[in-house]
């Protein structure tokens, strides 16, 4: 299974507009509430700000993986969010982010949280791939991105 095959435009946030990786969090979750994703918008960002508090999730090149379990999720969620500007993340290469691959899965799911920072974690090697998604027009581009992106597919 492709895990952006079906990516909705509605999940790509293009050039947000945030301080920091807390208002970051901030502005995907309203959207996922507003899109009736999640029910508690205040659960997913302290979810997100409690797992960075144990480790950033800022892997290095401009590239973050912010990730949380939300109880009342069903299925799993990925929020591909370009940053206006790169905000500081404590990445372990010290650069600013400035995409973010939100991940929330229901909790418990371990299995899904693996399966699919595996599959970013080969995708942000594809240095071609982050390129083209920094400099898409539009939703559309980036979804085209990902979808013919060779490491975007798990099991």
């Amino acid at each position: 299974m492709d895990l952006f095959e079906a990516l909705p435009e509605e999940l790509i946030l293009l050039d947000v507009d945030s301080e920091d990786k807390e208002s970051l969090f901030v502005k995907v979750a309203v959207q996922l509430k507003s899109l009736g994703y999640i029910q508690d918008e205040y659960e997913l960002v302290e979810s997100l700000k409690y797992r960075e508090e144990i480790m950033s999730t800022g892997i290095g090149d401009g590239v973050a993986f912010p990730h949380a379990e939300l109880s009342d999720l069903k299925e799993r969620i990925v929020v591909v969010a370009r940053l206006k500007k790169a905000v500081k993340f404590e990445a372990l290469d010290r650069k600013p982010v400035d995409l973010a691959f939100v991940l929330i899965t229901p909790k418990g799911r371990h299995d899904h949280v693996l399966d699919i920072l595996e599959t970013l974690a080969r995708m942000i090697r594809d240095t071609d791939l982050l390129a083209r998604i920094r400099r898409a027009a539009d939703e559309k581009e980036v979804q085209f991105a990902l979808k013919m992106s060779k490491d975007c597919v798990f099991g």
